[in-house]
Formats: C-alpha cells, sequence, structure tokens
C-alpha cells in the first residue's frame, strides 16, 4: 500500500509541475508495462499521454531493446518500470539519460 501511496504522490507531483510547464501540449509518461500502465492512467487520466513500451505478450525479463525503444525512453518527459529486478534490459538505457525515474 506505501508503494502504490508513493507512486501517486510523485506522479501527481510531476504532472502538476509538466501542467505548469506545458500548458499547451501533453507531456508523455513512458510505461514499461501494462499493468503499470493501467496504474498511471488511473493517476493521470486525460491529462497527461500514458505511452506502453512493451506489449502485453513480450516478457520484460528477456526484452531486448530497439532503437524506437531507446528514443520513446530519451522523449519521454517521466519513465515509469518496476526495477532492474524485473526489467534489466532498461537499466542501462534508463539511469544513464538523465531523465526522471520512477
Amino acid at each position: 500500500m506505501k508503494k502504490h501511496t508513493f507512486l501517486t504522490i510523485v506522479i501527481v507531483s510531476f504532472w502538476m509541475e509538466a501542467s505548469a510547464a506545458m500548458a499547451d501540449t501533453k507531456a508523455t509518461v513512458l510505461v514499461t508495462i501494462k499493468p503499470l500502465a493501467m496504474l498511471v492512467k488511473g493517476v493521470v487520466g486525460d491529462e497527461l499521454t500514458v505511452q506502453q513500451l512493451l506489449p502485453g505478450n513480450i516478457s520484460p525479463h528477456d526484452y531486448a531493446l530497439k532503437f524506437s525503444d531507446v528514443r520513446a525512453i530519451n522523449e519521454a518527459a517521466l519513465v515509469v518500470w518496476v526495477g532492474p529486478e524485473l526489467e534489466s534490459a532498461f537499466s542501462k538505457p534508463l539511469t544513464g539519460n538523465g531523465k526522471e525515474v520512477l
């Protein structure tokens, strides 16, 4: 329950900051897997664009990133992922890009 509360607080604070900074355009929140996409979409509603990186039928355990995935990571305002234990393919691109990662 604490993780969900923390996730909600971080996303809402990001949403408030992004709303003020980008009044005309919607910021993109990139999520790695469908359960996270549903959680984030439930929190931000229609205020932010939520983009899911992995299709529902692909396992995040042994996924190989494509160039388009790296581009999506670099263009996203916020990236939400489970962590290196589940999604090891994302560790290097997420920690080395200087973006806000949750």
